[in-house]
Protein backbone atom coordinates (compact mmCIF):
# COMPACT_ATOMS: atom_id res chain seq x y z
CA UNK A 1 0.00 0.00 0.00
CA UNK A 2 0.97 3.31 -0.41
CA UNK A 3 0.05 7.06 -0.64
CA UNK A 4 2.45 10.13 -2.09
CA UNK A 5 4.00 10.18 1.08
CA UNK A 6 4.03 7.14 2.79
CA UNK A 7 4.07 3.64 1.90
CA UNK A 8 3.68 0.31 3.68
CA UNK A 9 3.85 -3.84 3.67
CA UNK A 10 1.71 -6.20 5.84
CA UNK A 11 2.92 -10.03 5.97
CA UNK A 12 1.58 -12.92 7.72
CA UNK A 13 3.86 -14.97 9.76
CA UNK A 14 4.36 -18.58 9.75
CA UNK A 15 2.84 -18.35 13.80
CA UNK A 16 -0.17 -16.73 11.97
CA UNK A 17 0.82 -12.65 13.93
CA UNK A 18 0.88 -9.54 10.99
CA UNK A 19 4.00 -7.81 10.60
CA UNK A 20 3.79 -4.81 9.23
CA UNK A 21 5.98 -1.49 8.43
CA UNK A 22 6.23 1.46 7.20
CA UNK A 23 8.51 3.84 4.91
CA UNK A 24 8.76 7.21 3.56
CA UNK A 25 8.22 7.22 -0.18
CA UNK A 26 11.88 8.87 -1.29
CA UNK A 27 11.45 11.56 -3.88
CA UNK A 28 13.80 10.76 -6.49
CA UNK A 29 11.54 11.71 -9.29
CA UNK A 30 9.93 14.33 -8.18
CA UNK A 31 11.62 16.49 -11.26
CA UNK A 32 9.64 14.42 -13.72
CA UNK A 33 6.48 15.10 -11.84
CA UNK A 34 5.09 17.90 -14.01
CA UNK A 35 6.53 16.57 -17.70
CA UNK A 36 5.08 13.54 -20.06
CA UNK A 37 8.24 11.59 -18.41
CA UNK A 38 6.22 11.32 -15.38
CA UNK A 39 4.89 7.46 -16.06
CA UNK A 40 8.21 6.35 -16.39
CA UNK A 41 9.53 7.88 -12.81
CA UNK A 42 6.41 6.47 -11.50
CA UNK A 43 6.74 3.57 -12.72
CA UNK A 44 10.46 3.26 -11.39
CA UNK A 45 9.43 4.07 -8.22
CA UNK A 46 6.68 1.68 -7.82
CA UNK A 47 9.66 -1.25 -8.97
CA UNK A 48 11.63 0.20 -6.37
CA UNK A 49 9.18 0.13 -3.63
CA UNK A 50 7.98 -3.27 -5.01
CA UNK A 51 11.52 -4.56 -4.64
CA UNK A 52 11.63 -3.26 -0.63
CA UNK A 53 8.59 -4.94 -0.12
CA UNK A 54 9.29 -8.10 -1.05
CA UNK A 55 12.67 -8.53 0.98
CA UNK A 56 10.87 -7.31 3.65
CA UNK A 57 8.29 -10.29 3.03
CA UNK A 58 11.33 -12.53 2.07
CA UNK A 59 12.81 -11.44 5.56
CA UNK A 60 9.56 -12.16 7.56
CA UNK A 61 8.97 -15.63 6.05
CA UNK A 62 12.16 -17.12 5.84
CA UNK A 63 14.40 -15.46 8.43
CA UNK A 64 16.66 -14.26 5.51
CA UNK A 65 16.98 -10.97 3.99
CA UNK A 66 18.15 -10.91 0.21
CA UNK A 67 20.53 -8.39 -0.51
CA UNK A 68 19.39 -4.68 -3.02
CA UNK A 69 21.52 -6.34 -5.31
CA UNK A 70 20.15 -9.71 -6.29
CA UNK A 71 16.33 -8.41 -6.00
CA UNK A 72 17.77 -5.83 -8.69
CA UNK A 73 19.33 -8.78 -10.59
CA UNK A 74 16.08 -10.28 -10.14
CA UNK A 75 13.73 -7.35 -11.45
CA UNK A 76 16.33 -6.71 -14.18
CA UNK A 77 15.47 -10.00 -15.42
CA UNK A 78 11.88 -10.03 -14.87
CA UNK A 79 11.81 -6.58 -16.95
CA UNK A 80 14.32 -7.99 -20.10
CA UNK A 81 11.73 -11.37 -20.20
CA UNK A 82 8.70 -9.21 -20.39
CA UNK A 83 10.29 -6.76 -23.20
CA UNK A 84 10.98 -10.31 -24.71
CA UNK A 85 7.54 -12.05 -24.64
CA UNK A 86 5.69 -8.48 -25.33
CA UNK A 87 8.07 -6.56 -27.44
CA UNK A 88 10.51 -8.17 -29.54
CA UNK A 89 8.42 -12.20 -30.21
CA UNK A 90 5.33 -10.39 -31.81
CA UNK A 91 7.48 -8.27 -33.83
CA UNK A 92 9.80 -11.25 -35.03
CA UNK A 93 6.51 -13.70 -35.91
CA UNK A 94 4.78 -11.17 -37.86
CA UNK A 95 8.28 -9.81 -39.64
CA UNK A 96 7.19 -11.72 -42.98
CA UNK A 97 4.18 -10.41 -43.41
CA UNK A 98 3.26 -7.21 -45.46
CA UNK A 99 1.84 -3.92 -43.88
CA UNK A 100 -1.14 -3.59 -43.01
CA UNK A 101 -1.45 -7.34 -42.41
CA UNK A 102 1.32 -7.31 -40.03
CA UNK A 103 0.53 -4.06 -37.97
CA UNK A 104 -3.32 -5.54 -36.89
CA UNK A 105 -1.22 -9.02 -36.51
CA UNK A 106 1.51 -7.63 -34.07
CA UNK A 107 -1.24 -5.88 -32.06
CA UNK A 108 -3.34 -8.89 -31.98
CA UNK A 109 -0.51 -11.59 -30.94
CA UNK A 110 0.50 -9.05 -28.37
CA UNK A 111 -3.12 -9.14 -26.64
CA UNK A 112 -2.81 -12.59 -26.77
CA UNK A 113 0.42 -13.54 -25.53
CA UNK A 114 -0.74 -11.41 -22.85
CA UNK A 115 -3.72 -13.50 -22.53
CA UNK A 116 -2.07 -16.53 -22.09
CA UNK A 117 0.43 -15.62 -20.32
CA UNK A 118 -2.23 -14.61 -17.31
CA UNK A 119 -3.70 -18.45 -18.18
CA UNK A 120 -0.48 -20.15 -17.52
CA UNK A 121 0.58 -18.06 -14.53
CA UNK A 122 -2.93 -18.06 -12.97
CA UNK A 123 -2.55 -21.86 -12.23
CA UNK A 124 0.33 -21.87 -10.14
CA UNK A 125 -0.95 -21.36 -6.42
CA UNK A 126 1.75 -18.85 -5.68
CA UNK A 127 -0.29 -16.61 -8.18
CA UNK A 128 -3.51 -17.77 -6.82
CA UNK A 129 -2.24 -16.35 -3.41
CA UNK A 130 -1.02 -13.28 -5.15
CA UNK A 131 -4.33 -12.84 -6.55
CA UNK A 132 -6.17 -13.30 -3.55
CA UNK A 133 -4.11 -10.27 -2.05
CA UNK A 134 -4.45 -8.42 -5.02
CA UNK A 135 -7.93 -8.70 -4.00
CA UNK A 136 -7.88 -7.67 -0.22
CA UNK A 137 -5.37 -4.54 -1.18
CA UNK A 138 -8.57 -3.65 -3.77
CA UNK A 139 -10.97 -4.09 -1.56
CA UNK A 140 -9.73 -1.99 0.94
CA UNK A 141 -8.68 0.97 -0.84
CA UNK A 142 -12.14 0.91 -2.22
CA UNK A 143 -13.83 0.86 1.05
CA UNK A 144 -11.82 3.77 2.48
CA UNK A 145 -12.56 5.69 -0.56
CA UNK A 146 -16.59 4.83 -0.18
CA UNK A 147 -16.41 5.58 3.84
CA UNK A 148 -13.52 7.86 3.68
CA UNK A 149 -12.27 6.22 7.05
CA UNK A 150 -9.82 2.93 7.56
CA UNK A 151 -12.41 0.40 6.73
CA UNK A 152 -13.82 -2.69 9.21
CA UNK A 153 -13.79 -6.37 7.85
CA UNK A 154 -17.36 -5.96 6.31
CA UNK A 155 -17.08 -2.59 4.62
CA UNK A 156 -13.89 -4.15 2.86
CA UNK A 157 -15.57 -7.11 2.27
CA UNK A 158 -18.42 -5.92 0.40
CA UNK A 159 -16.39 -3.64 -1.49
CA UNK A 160 -15.57 -3.96 -5.55
CA UNK A 161 -12.24 -5.78 -6.06
CA UNK A 162 -12.13 -3.63 -9.27
CA UNK A 163 -9.84 -0.40 -9.37
CA UNK A 164 -9.05 1.73 -12.30
CA UNK A 165 -5.97 2.60 -11.15
CA UNK A 166 -4.06 -1.02 -11.02
CA UNK A 167 -1.31 -2.72 -12.26
CA UNK A 168 -3.35 -4.80 -14.15
CA UNK A 169 -5.07 -1.88 -16.44
CA UNK A 170 -1.29 -0.30 -17.17
CA UNK A 171 -0.50 -3.56 -18.34
CA UNK A 172 -3.23 -4.01 -20.78
CA UNK A 173 -2.85 -0.30 -21.72
CA UNK A 174 0.96 -0.45 -22.83
CA UNK A 175 0.04 -3.71 -24.97
CA UNK A 176 -2.82 -1.88 -26.44
CA UNK A 177 -0.97 1.21 -26.73
CA UNK A 178 1.81 -0.52 -28.61
CA UNK A 179 -0.07 -1.88 -30.96
CA UNK A 180 -0.98 1.84 -32.13
CA UNK A 181 2.47 3.07 -31.86
CA UNK A 182 4.58 0.50 -33.61
CA UNK A 183 2.29 0.85 -36.97
CA UNK A 184 3.81 3.89 -37.21
CA UNK A 185 7.51 2.73 -37.52
CA UNK A 186 9.42 0.77 -39.97
CA UNK A 187 9.16 -2.92 -39.39
CA UNK A 188 12.48 -3.73 -42.06
CA UNK A 189 14.87 -4.53 -41.54
CA UNK A 190 13.67 -6.82 -38.71
CA UNK A 191 16.98 -6.15 -36.18
CA UNK A 192 15.85 -2.09 -37.01
CA UNK A 193 12.30 -3.19 -36.45
CA UNK A 194 12.79 -4.44 -33.19
CA UNK A 195 15.05 -1.77 -32.38
CA UNK A 196 12.47 0.44 -32.93
CA UNK A 197 10.26 -1.37 -30.59
CA UNK A 198 12.06 -1.44 -27.67
CA UNK A 199 13.61 2.26 -28.13
CA UNK A 200 9.46 3.01 -28.05
CA UNK A 201 9.08 0.98 -25.25
CA UNK A 202 9.36 3.67 -22.19
CA UNK A 203 6.74 5.78 -25.05
CA UNK A 204 4.23 3.34 -24.56
CA UNK A 205 4.30 3.61 -21.06
CA UNK A 206 4.44 6.84 -20.71
CA UNK A 207 1.27 6.85 -22.60
CA UNK A 208 -0.63 3.91 -20.97
CA UNK A 209 0.25 6.12 -17.87
CA UNK A 210 -1.58 8.95 -19.14
CA UNK A 211 -4.01 7.24 -20.19
CA UNK A 212 -4.99 5.28 -16.83
CA UNK A 213 -4.51 8.63 -14.68
CA UNK A 214 -7.45 10.33 -17.23
CA UNK A 215 -9.52 7.80 -16.92
CA UNK A 216 -9.26 7.44 -13.28
CA UNK A 217 -10.23 11.16 -13.10
CA UNK A 218 -12.94 10.80 -15.38
CA UNK A 219 -14.02 6.81 -14.51
CA UNK A 220 -17.73 7.70 -14.65
CA UNK A 221 -17.79 9.27 -18.41
CA UNK A 222 -18.69 6.75 -21.00
CA UNK A 223 -15.62 7.02 -23.07
CA UNK A 224 -12.91 6.29 -19.79
CA UNK A 225 -15.35 3.39 -18.83
CA UNK A 226 -14.99 2.03 -22.57
CA UNK A 227 -11.45 3.05 -22.71
CA UNK A 228 -10.82 1.01 -19.11
CA UNK A 229 -12.89 -2.02 -20.07
CA UNK A 230 -10.30 -4.05 -21.04
CA UNK A 231 -8.41 -3.62 -17.91
CA UNK A 232 -11.35 -3.95 -15.66
CA UNK A 233 -11.67 -7.16 -17.24
CA UNK A 234 -8.37 -8.70 -16.69
CA UNK A 235 -8.68 -7.37 -13.11
CA UNK A 236 -11.48 -10.15 -12.80
CA UNK A 237 -8.61 -12.40 -13.59
CA UNK A 238 -5.73 -11.01 -11.57
CA UNK A 239 -7.92 -10.48 -8.31
CA UNK A 240 -9.53 -13.63 -6.69
CA UNK A 241 -12.06 -13.22 -3.22
CA UNK A 242 -10.02 -13.01 -0.06
CA UNK A 243 -11.31 -14.31 3.14
CA UNK A 244 -11.25 -12.32 6.30
CA UNK A 245 -7.67 -13.17 6.82
CA UNK A 246 -6.20 -11.51 4.12
CA UNK A 247 -8.65 -8.75 4.64
CA UNK A 248 -7.32 -8.09 7.96
CA UNK A 249 -3.92 -7.92 6.62
CA UNK A 250 -4.48 -5.27 3.72
CA UNK A 251 -5.86 -3.42 6.22
CA UNK A 252 -2.91 -3.66 8.79
CA UNK A 253 -0.71 -2.19 5.93
CA UNK A 254 -3.73 0.06 4.90
CA UNK A 255 -3.64 1.45 8.65
CA UNK A 256 0.40 2.00 8.78
CA UNK A 257 0.04 4.53 6.24
CA UNK A 258 -1.73 6.98 8.60
CA UNK A 259 -0.19 5.57 11.45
Amino acid sequence: MRTPERWSVAIRRGDGEIAVESHAVQERWATLRETFARGLGALAEAMSIGLEALRISVRETSGVMPTAGQMRSTMAAVVAGMLALFVVAPALFVAALPDPTADAAEAALRAAVLLVYLFVVSRSEAAKRLFVYHGAEHKVIAAFEQHGTLPTIDQARSASPIHFRCGTSFIVLFVLVGGVVHAFVPRTPVVAGIGWRLALAPVDAMLAYEIMRATARNERSMVARVISAPGRLLQRWTTREPADDELRVAIAAFGALWA
